[in-house]
């Protein structure tokens, strides 16, 4: 639980005068040097203005001690002559220590000048130091800032079940992608409210979701009637009756596990319970504590994707039960032709835009491109040059919401990993891994919203975990697999975290180890008798990998369907006419529908098929 006392969240200070768009660097107060070059830059855009006005903030060098992870916040503050703040808004850091936000001067700031002080800031960390600034000049009274409701989207029937408690069990304190979407919309709603921050260093206080970049403090003044009433309305759309008849129905799209708001909690997963006495060390009068699920956090839920992400049988109330299974798999399919020959195809979400690309591979001197998804089904083909013998391999290792390649070479050649950016270009360095592995799987096998790498050797050979970190490095961990596998990973029971299929292709045995939060496996043996090479996508779209069992020719093919039982349900399908190396599958129309893509090397025509 939230249980911190909200006082003076600083870590160092950084000041500008706010003249034209004029940078000031100043020295920083124990700043680690771990992170980047030269000293910590505050920007901005205007000197004076009306209430009401916008100012552009910009800067760089905000962290966590440990240098490497961006802080929560730039608190921005208008000094008034007695010393007390007159206006003040958190500004959002991203995980790179750098804000470009838009500060609003609120309704009600009386004209005069203003002193300006902005200070990096993160949940438990005293006063490490203040530096005043040359003054802002309120001019006068504007146009009243306007704050309402966030915006509904229009959702399908399909809902989250209320979850379970899964508190804290990591460190990993980097914001989330879903913690931090939820933060924006908030803040973009109630412009005259401010951030307390999400992340909180894994060395201060008990067990906190802020240590895994799932929660959020945001601050309003229980003793003032605008803050109650901010609240409260924010509080009506969240757990407001939606028209299919789910109550709840906004905190259960968004993900929140449970708020803490002026002495009082709501647990999502006690929510016939209602509000009820909180008696933390905090009372929680100058803030409202949010902490999400996992998948809120990882902005897997319907809130996000439009589609389910988890069971659909909550406790309280009851819903409409989810509709019943097709056994049959039906698509649409249409041809697509590739130019080139290509050993490796992978799908991954680069530039962190929400819909899928491809990374086509050729090994040596063959070509290499990415498709950039874009709307329509269609794709914008772009070269890259790897230049290597590689086995590629796709995740988002870093937690930043854009996936990444690790070139791997198997053997003792030397590695890559290239971090995906929002304009579609890289982030490349060195890595070493120095074994040759012949299996491997990728996916966020403990649910930290870090994909994890899953390195298997046949027999007795070396098996390796590699668990994601958000300073862009790895978590190593040895284990002992055996046997003679081809390792797979999917969210087959739609619990968050991936799983490993370990297949032994025809009468051999299998396991299927599903992922845990303490970075270990629940083991399972399976008999799958198979001679088919699996695709693993969820083309059902209800939130579980399934498993296309695809034989080249005229074997037979099969769909397995996922389910949170652990089970699978055998489905039929068309059988595919043809050979087809590689075989993928990824969502390319953003219908929530995983696709598979059918390629072959040569003049014969490629198809995509449409799951539906």
């Amino acid at each position: 639980m939230s249980d911190l006392v909200i006082v003076r969240r600083i870590l160092t200070t950084l000041t500008a005068v706010l003249v034209g768009a004029s940078a000031l660097a100043v020295v920083p107060v124990a700043l680690p040097s771990a992170q980047g070059e030269g000293e910590p830059t505050l920007a901005t855009s205007v000197a004076e203005g009306l209430t009401g006005t916008s100012i552009q903030v910009s800067g760089t060098g905000c962290y966590l001690p440990d240098g490497i992870t961006g802080a929560d916040g730039v608190l921005f503050q208008l000094i008034a002559p007695d010393g007390s703040a007159a206006a003040s808004g958190t500004l959002p850091v991203e995980r790179d220590g750098t804000w470009d936000a838009p500060f609003v001067v609120p309704n009600g700031v009386p004209a005069g000048t203003y002193g300006v002080k902005g200070t990096c800031i993160a949940p438990m960390y005293e006063d490490l130091g203040v530096v005043t600034a040359e003054p802002f000049t309120v001019t006068g009274a504007g146009a009243p800032v306007p704050e309402r409701e966030p915006a509904t989207p229009r959702f399908p029937n399909e809902i989250e079940a209320y979850p379970t408690y899964d508190g804290q069990s990591t460190c990993s304190p980097a914001p989330k992608p879903g913690m931090i979407a939820y933060r924006d919309m908030v803040m973009r709603a109630y412009p005259a409210s401010s951030s307390y921050g999400i992340s909180r260093d894994c060395s201060v206080g008990g067990t906190s979701e802020h240590k895994e970049g799932r929660a959020w403090d945001w601050a309003n003044d229980a003793t003032t009637a605008a803050g109650r009433r901010r609240v409260a309305d924010f509080f009506r759309w969240l757990f407001r009756t939606d028209s299919y008849g789910h109550r709840h129905a906004m905190a259960r799209r968004l993900g929140v596990m449970y708020l803490i708001w002026n002495r009082q909690i709501f647990r999502m997963y006690r929510a016939n319970e209602g509000w009820t006495p909180y008696t933390g060390s905090s009372p929680h009068t100058d803030h409202v504590h949010v902490s999400l699920t996992r998948r809120g956090g990882n902005k897997r839920t319907s809130f996000w994707t439009m589609r389910l992400s988890g069971p659909t049988d909550p406790p309280p109330p009851t819903d409409p039960p989810p509709r019943p299974r097709r056994a049959r798999a039906e698509f649409e399919q249409t041809a697509r032709a590739v130019d080139g020959t290509f050993e490796h195809a992978q799908v991954g979400d680069f530039d962190g835009n929400g819909k899928n690309d491809i990374l086509w591979y050729g090994e040596g001197a063959k070509p290499e491109y990415i498709w950039w998804g874009r709307p329509g089904r269609g794709f914008v083909v772009a070269d890259i040059r790897a230049a290597g013998r590689f086995r590629p391999m796709v995740g988002d290792y870093d937690g930043d919401g854009r996936d990444d390649i690790l070139w791997y070479v198997p053997g003792p050649g030397q590695d890559y990993l290239w971090y995906g950016r929002t304009d579609r270009s890289w982030d490349t360095g060195p890595t070493r891994v120095a074994t040759r592995f012949p299996g491997s799987a990728v996916g966020d096998f403990n649910g930290d919203g870090r994909d994890d790498v899953f390195w298997y050797g046949p027999g007795d050979g070396l098996d390796k975990l590699w668990f994601g970190r958000a300073d862009r490095h790895f978590a190593l961990r040895s284990l002992t697999v055996g046997g003679d596998f081809a390792p797979t990973a999917g969210d087959f029971d739609g619990d968050g975290r991936d799983d490993v299929l370990l297949f032994g292709r025809g009468a051999g045995s299998d396991e299927l180890w599903f992922g845990r939060t303490d970075r270990t496996f629940d083991a399972t043996d399976r008999t799958i008798n198979q001679s088919s090479s699996p695709i693993v996508g969820d083309l059902d779209a209800n939130g579980r990998d399934d498993i296309f069992w695809y034989a080249p020719g005229t074997t037979p093919d099969r769909v397995w369907w996922g389910s949170r039982s652990r089970t699978f349900g055998a489905g039929a399908v068309t059988n595919v006419a043809g050979t087809y190396r590689p075989a993928f599958a990824g969502d390319f129309d953003e219908d929530g529908h995983d696709d598979i893509f059918w390629y072959r090397a040569g003049t014969a025509p490629d198809y995509i098929w449409w799951f539906q």
